[in-house]
């Protein structure tokens, strides 16, 4: 372990002060990201802009999910989301960096519906720091790219997973799913997210485009349609009430209720309904009621 890192690990902050000044860009230096990566854990903000005016790199975005603010929502820091929500943008390595890896991190956050440690009310505490960090509540396909550089990024990474080259390094499929997708996605049969309606409620709040489309033409109301759709392949039902299945409707009826165009159709002239009638699901009502019940349309064969 070099001094630095001793040092950072002590919170000694004269000590790594007086190494970073009588030592600069020496073998104190062998590995900083180590030392950066343990003041950031400990919300350190003087050590952390210590190491950082002594030399460190900055703190760059990732495409993947181990960017430090991504690892801070998985591991349930939300000292270490804030502080680096917080942070100026002198301690990242390029302008955008830090509202790109806010914006990953909402997404991160959306498909960690699964997650035992995840509820409601958890959700809502960590998307808000993330939004009002920066993050898009529409994903990274609104961020400055014209349309045509998205439309060439998009024809290029088709042709190369329809060859079966996967690269890893340039982080997921760019599939344009936003966190309220990635969120309905996220939920079904193993879900422990026991207040997703409420969890939705708040993405649309904080102004989610509500008729955003996927690269497969899907909105919101897919998804649910979908992870409807799922739910009736994986378990023989005898009723159409069931918790999971009711939730998801729920979301639906938040959905609608918001505007979204029930008669949206997919690349391949699905409407959400269509997906709900594959399976004989009931088919959402199109008026809904003022009570806000969801109301079947049993006639929907």
């Amino acid at each position: 372990m070099t001094p630095i890192e001793l040092a950072v690990l002590g919170g000694h902050h004269k000590v790594a002060s007086l190494l970073l000044d009588r030592y600069p860009q020496r073998s104190i230096w062998q590995d900083s990201s180590f030392a950066l990566a343990t003041a950031v854990s400990r919300c350190d903000e003087n050590m952390v802009r210590l190491l950082v005016e002594g030399g460190a790199p900055r703190i760059r975005a990732s495409r993947q999910l181990e960017g430090p603010i991504c690892t801070a929502v998985v591991n349930r820091r939300l000292d270490v989301v804030k502080f680096l929500c917080c942070s100026g943008a002198e301690i990242w390595a390029q302008p955008n960096s830090k509202l790109g890896e806010v914006t990953q991190a909402l997404l991160c956050l959306s498909s960690d519906a699964y997650s035992s440690s995840l509820d409601g009310t958890v959700f809502i505490q960590y998307a808000k720091v993330l939004l009002c960090g920066g993050a898009s509540p529409d994903g990274f396909n609104l961020y400055g790219e014209n349309r045509g550089l998205r439309y060439w990024k998009r024809a290029v990474m088709e042709y190369l997973h329809r060859h079966g080259i996967t690269l890893q390094n340039l982080g997921p499929y760019p599939n344009r799913e936003t966190p309220l997708m990635v969120f309905v996605s996220s939920l079904g049969i193993s879900s422990s997210l026991s207040e997703p309606v409420e969890a939705v409620q708040f993405l649309l709040g904080s102004g989610a485009s509500i008729n955003q489309t996927d690269l497969k033409g899907w909105s919101a109301l897919h998804h649910v349609a979908n992870q409807i759709a799922l739910g009736r392949a994986k378990k023989s039902y005898e009723a159409t009430d069931d918790a999971e299945e009711y939730q998801l409707y729920k979301i639906a009826n938040l959905l609608i209720a918001a505007g979204i165009d029930q008669e949206m159709e997919d690349r391949e002239k699905r409407r959400a309904a269509d997906i709900l009638r594959v399976v004989g699901a009931p088919i959402w009502n199109r008026n809904i009621s003022e009570t806000g019940i969801i109301c079947f349309d049993r006639d929907h064969k």
